[in-house]
């Protein structure tokens, strides 16, 4: 009941579990460890437990299962993903796991622990192993994604969405977003490309599709379009060639979106208006609008003339009639999105073109 100290002892375990390396605490200890994780955060007082502790128990949870899994626990990850087929904080909780296990998965096993004596070529072989493991799994991981965001989003339809401050769409939007860019985070380069094996290849029309889903804000809720947008801008920066065909049908949704933008902007101008399109204030509105704009330069860099250069006009003139009732930062995104599609015009020697003409 006590934050500070409930923080201070889940603190304690993490640190010693990362300078010892999980995997050289004892298996019994581990898992009774992990029993009383899982009671307190997936149990009858869960609601009641202070959001610091949460965050540091799924920290240590991440912690527990690179150490147990895929070969004490070969079933753990998909039990975690059975969370997700339950509405509300058991669906956010199994969100929140995929994301701590994808980011502990990936980290370096460089660290040296307590005696000073850095991790040796088993130790490596065994982050291999298990990077290599998670990366097989991924497949499961987008397909129980993505039912969760389309029981979401029909939820929202609705109107029986979780109220709380769960947010189940949003996470699950998070764990995407961090288990497609696993390659990245994997190599700790920003630019990083990633290569999908077939199998992913297989799931991610599906997945992108309920993630599509949540691009337009409702109830006055940004963060799931965010999250969403942050989803196909991962994608889209992984430059695999392999996934040139999930592109196009990304096109038209980001177009809507930014076309439902300037009508809603067009509607609220006039007498001062306590919120703007979507029903979103003008923080959460500025924020919607940088993710959107961080996708489309993306976009527009080098893919929109090639795979759908019909789609140029409406998304430039969409931009510019909804970027000239908003704010200075949205009026300097729209001419940089302009300036990434003229040079991309001109890389491609169109600039004489229709597209480029629009």
């Amino acid at each position: 009941s006590d934050e500070l100290v409930l923080w201070f002892v889940l603190s304690t375990c993490e640190m010693s579990l990362h300078e010892t390396f999980s995997d050289r605490v004892p298996a019994p200890e581990r898992l009774e460890l992990k029993q009383a994780l899982t009671a307190m955060l997936h149990g009858p007082a869960s609601s009641q437990l202070p959001a610091s502790a949460r965050s540091k128990a799924i920290v240590v949870l991440a912690q527990l299962a690179r150490a147990a899994w895929p070969t004490e626990e070969p079933a753990l990850l998909h039990e975690i993903l059975t969370l997700l087929n339950e509405p509300g904080r058991s669906r956010a909780l199994g969100a929140r796991l995929l994301s701590a296990i994808a980011e502990e998965f990936a980290a370096s096993d460089s660290r040296r622990p307590a005696g000073g004596r850095a991790v040796g070529t088993s130790g490596q072989q065994q982050q291999a192993q298990r990077q290599v493991a998670l990366v097989a799994f991924l497949p499961h991981a987008y397909r129980a994604l993505a039912r969760a965001l389309l029981a979401e989003a029909e939820a929202v339809r609705a109107a029986t969405a979780a109220t709380d401050d769960a947010d189940a769409a949003g996470l699950c939007l998070d764990a995407c977003q961090r288990l497609i860019g696993f390659g990245r985070m994997r190599s700790g380069a920003e630019s990083a490309t990633r290569t999908f094996t077939p199998d992913e290849r297989a799931e991610l029309p599906v997945l992108l599709s309920a993630v599509c889903a949540h691009l337009f804000p409702s109830g006055g809720r940004h963060r799931p379009a965010v999250a969403a947008l942050g989803v196909i801008a991962e994608l889209l920066e992984l430059q695999d060639p392999g996934l040139s065909a999930l592109v196009p049908p990304l096109v038209e949704p980001l177009v809507g979106l930014v076309q439902r933008l300037a009508s809603e902007a067009a509607a609220s101008t006039g007498p001062p208006q306590p919120r703007g399109p979507f029903g979103l204030d003008e923080d959460s509105l500025d924020e919607l609008e940088n993710a959107l704009c961080f996708a489309l330069n993306i976009v527009c860099h080098a893919r929109l003339l090639r795979i759908a250069p019909d789609a140029a006009a409406p998304l430039l003139t969409a931009l510019w009639a909804h970027s000239r009732h908003a704010s200075a930062a949205q009026l300097q995104r729209f001419v940089r999105i302009c300036n990434t599609l003229l040079e991309a015009a001109e890389s491609l020697g169109v600039l004489a073109g229709g597209s480029a003409g629009a």
